[in-house]
């Protein structure tokens, strides 16, 4: 009697069993679902989708769905893509020990790497160990390594890191914001500023002049690459509605003490020289330029020069009309 309801509820699971698992003629297999709609379907319960017709493999829940690589704690955890030429041509591993997801594409050991603090490492060979939030990594042929020996600003939330020259390029249409591409590249302590209007053929690194440059002084170049000592060198026109220059004055002229040349030593000067003193010449001018401020203060300066030979000019002529008019008076008399 035991061995007969033992083999009652054999036969009872098995038919139970049967209602969600089945093999049917199609080839399918349905894990709880006697209706696979893949090769293989493991169903938990209806989600209202269907599988691509690429799909082998259907896993379906009602709920959140989920599949697991379970493996110990020192071991890698691997889903990988083979084909006739490689056993692992692409896919992504996670490395437990570290806590670090790997992705590959093309048999490269590492395409883009995601570290245990969130750091992203992108590129081919990517940095195992990225000291930004975004470290891109590229390689300009087989001899060239895809690290540049330096080392992130501490807090940078993005480094470009590459052996050989390095171009970036912000690319949209030519009717948006930036109208063709523009670009940046860093050389020697320096920070070179290129754009460009107009289509480019695949592969082309940005051309033409940089646009700008900062060194590493902080100089500042636009239109030329070459800012000398100046914090602001331009090569062309300005257009501005004000410019504020700090500067000393001329008000010394004025001041009890100062030195007033005569007109006769002006106009020496001027015959020797060509021009006012203190005045730079139009030879030196145009080999150095002017500065701006130092300009303005000469130029007030001669202005009260010229101010006080007026002054002067205007007190001889009123002695002048004194003695004219005691003369007259004594005439009369």
């Amino acid at each position: 009697m035991r061995i007969g309801m033992i083999f009652l509820m054999f036969c009872l699971s098995n038919m139970l069993l049967a209602q969600t698992n089945t093999f049917p003629s199609s080839g399918n297999v349905g894990i709880g679902t006697v209706s696979p709609i893949s090769k293989v379907h493991l169903y938990k319960g209806f989600s209202g989708g269907s599988p691509h017709s690429f799909s082998d493999l259907t896993v379906e829940d009602n709920e959140n769905g989920m599949v697991s690589i379970l493996t110990p704690n020192t071991a890698i955890g691997y889903f990988g893509f083979s084909d006739s030429e490689d056993d692992y041509v692409g896919g992504m591993h996670y490395e437990h020990d570290i806590d670090r997801m790997v992705f590959r594409v093309n048999n490269y050991t590492n395409n883009l790497i995601i570290d245990s603090a969130g750091n992203v490492s992108l590129g081919p060979n990517s940095t195992n160990s990225p000291n930004s939030q975004l470290v891109i990594t590229n390689n300009f042929g087989a001899n060239i390594s895809g690290s540049s020996g330096g080392n992130a600003i501490f807090g940078s939330n993005m480094s470009v890191v590459q052996g050989g020259e390095n171009h970036n390029q912000l690319i949209t249409p030519s009717t948006h914001a930036s109208y063709g591409y523009s670009g940046v590249r860093s050389s020697w302590g320096k920070l070179y500023f290129y754009t460009q209007f107009g289509n480019t053929t695949a592969g082309e690194i940005i051309s033409g002049a940089p646009r700008m440059l900062i060194d590493h002084y902080g100089n500042v170049g636009i239109g030329t690459t070459n800012p000398g000592t100046y914090k602001l060198a331009v090569k062309g026109k300005i257009r501005a509605e004000e410019i504020k220059v700090e500067t000393g004055w001329a008000d010394y002229v004025f001041k009890e003490g100062y030195t007033l040349p005569t007109l006769k030593e002006v106009e020496r000067h001027i015959k020797e020289k060509g021009h006012l003193i203190n005045i730079p010449s139009a030879k030196q001018v145009e080999e150095n330029g002017i500065e701006l401020g130092e300009m303005n203060k000469l130029l007030l300066e001669k202005i009260e020069e010229l101010t006080l030979y007026l002054i002067q000019q205007r007190n001889e002529t009123e002695e002048i009309k004194k003695e004219l008019l005691q003369l007259k008076q004594t005439l009369k008399k």
